[in-house]
């Protein structure tokens, strides 16, 4: 399923990286909630500077892929409808490897809304 990423909220230095487009590649299970993970392979990868300790320095992160959940019980990533989503950005690209979550091996980046391509 093709599906397309927008800024919502949460982090307006995020907001330049988006929109994006790409494919649901596999879920992510969360290991204490009920929220499925959605694999996102994008079409073109994205570079964001993510800020790091005090003091601060940056980070570089290059990502073909986002990690996106439905932030409303009820909704899910492939309505017809845009679906308001938490974005993850992996740390690493073995991040997405596997069908667990490891919260530790992302950043959560910002708030988004996915739609379906095929839906609009």
């Amino acid at each position: 399923m093709r599906v397309v990423i927008d800024y919502a909220d949460q982090n307006e230095s995020f907001r330049a990286c988006l929109p994006v487009a790409g494919t649901v590649q596999h879920g992510l299970r969360e290991a204490k909630g009920p929220r499925t993970w959605w694999v996102i392979q994008l079409d073109s990868p994205l570079e964001y500077q993510l800020k790091v300790g005090e003091p601060f320095t940056f980070r570089l992160i290059t990502s073909s892929q986002l990690v996106i959940g439905a932030r409303v019980n009820g909704q899910d990533v492939g309505s017809t409808a845009p679906v308001p989503v938490h974005i993850l950005l992996p740390l690493t690209p073995e991040a997405t490897s596997g069908s667990d979550l490891r919260p530790e091996e992302f950043y959560g980046i910002a708030w988004g809304n996915c739609t379906r391509q095929d839906a609009a």
